[in-house]
């Protein structure tokens, strides 16, 4: 993928984008590039768990 133009690039991929009125400090890992409007963020998840406790047993 290095030195060739995407179209889209998904989670893992690496690339290098030029973005007209950012400063390389302001984007950090994990931080969403797309077009505005285009992504909703989620403020409430719901989640199902199941814990499981490690028992020691000594013989």
């Amino acid at each position: 993928m290095f030195h060739k133009i995407l179209e889209e690039a998904q989670a893992g991929d690496q690339l290098g984008a030029l973005i007209r009125g950012l400063k390389r400090d302001d984007l950090r890992r994990g931080m969403i590039v797309c077009k505005p409007g285009s992504v909703k963020a989620q403020d409430h998840v719901e989640s199902q768990v199941n814990i499981i406790s490690r028992i020691d047993v000594e013989i």
